[in-house]
């Protein structure tokens, strides 16, 4: 399986944007960070991160592997993650969904042969997005992906319960903490407006329960499902519980993968997904 070296001359305005280099537009619910990287007259892949990491450490590598296979590549900060605005709303599937699809259409893509991307969390958004927009949907990759029947880690589950998970960030010193959250929640642990969209998260996304979008995914939309062997976050058997719902979805365990295989595992992940998107 071997990356090819094409799309070396991007024209659009947003190319190779990563790290701090992303831009900043203002939707419905507040402002936004994007990266736009590749040609736009390229097929364009949507990268939906996880819960607590935000776009451009998700999906930096990957996102260069497939602008030279000749991808225009979308990834972005959700609402309450990485530099976009945390407004106090409810955070649910549906408010990604509408901030993907208010993005798209602030920045014009309008394309209807879409390929989607979503990890953990993401992967959630990805299948609601799916069923919501069939019709622009091409292929869709699920890495490591919430939403069917799943048991959240313990300190999760705590979390979930109103004023315990607050409680929790507020008492427990930083170095307990860094074993149950990102560095990036460190960072920002002291931001309410930050508080107030990660517990509403854990309170309202549909970690579980879209077995019924699931079932939409029709045939013409080409469906891959990865998963790390040891994967203590969701459970590589819920890759064969994906498969019940999308019979014809292919799939790729790694052998020695956990759920960040994204970081761990770059080259057989990126490789992997390139191979899915090229055929």
């Amino acid at each position: 399986m071997t990356v090819t070296e094409t799309n070396k001359n991007c024209k659009s305005d947003f190319t190779k944007a990563t790290g701090k280099d992303g831009k900043i537009v203002n939707l419905t619910h507040g402002n936004t960070r994007y990266y736009l990287s590749g040609n736009m007259e390229d097929p364009l892949v949507i990268c939906l991160h996880g819960m607590s990491v935000a776009a451009d450490s998700t999906y930096s590598t990957l996102s260069n592997d497939l602008v030279m296979n000749g991808y225009l590549v979308l990834r972005f900060d959700f609402y309450g993650r990485g530099e976009s605005a945390s407004p106090l709303t409810e955070y649910n599937a549906d408010l990604f969904v509408e901030q993907t699809e208010d993005l798209l259409f602030k920045l014009k893509l309008h394309k209807n042969d879409v390929r989607v991307i979503g990890f953990s969390m993401g992967g959630a958004v990805a299948i609601k997005y799916t069923s919501m927009y069939s019709e622009k949907v091409k292929k869709l990759v699920l890495i490591g992906s919430t939403g069917i029947a799943e048991v959240l880690p313990w300190y999760l589950r705590f979390s979930q319960v109103k004023k315990l998970g607050k409680k929790l960030v507020e008492t427990l010193p930083s170095h307990l903490l860094e074993f149950v959250v990102s560095k990036e929640f460190l960072e920002k642990k002291d931001d309410p407006s930050f508080l107030h969209a990660y517990f509403s998260t854990l309170e309202n996304f549909e970690f579980k329960g879209l077995e019924r979008e699931l079932s939409s995914i029709s045939e013409d939309i080409d469906v891959h499902l990865m998963w790390g062997m040891w994967d203590r976050m969701v459970h590589v058997e819920r890759c064969q519980d994906f498969q019940k719902y999308v019979p014809h979805a292919s799939h790729t365990i790694l052998e020695d993968g956990g759920h960040t295989i994204l970081w761990s595992h770059p080259e057989e992940t990126n490789s992997d997904i390139v191979q899915f998107l090229e055929k």
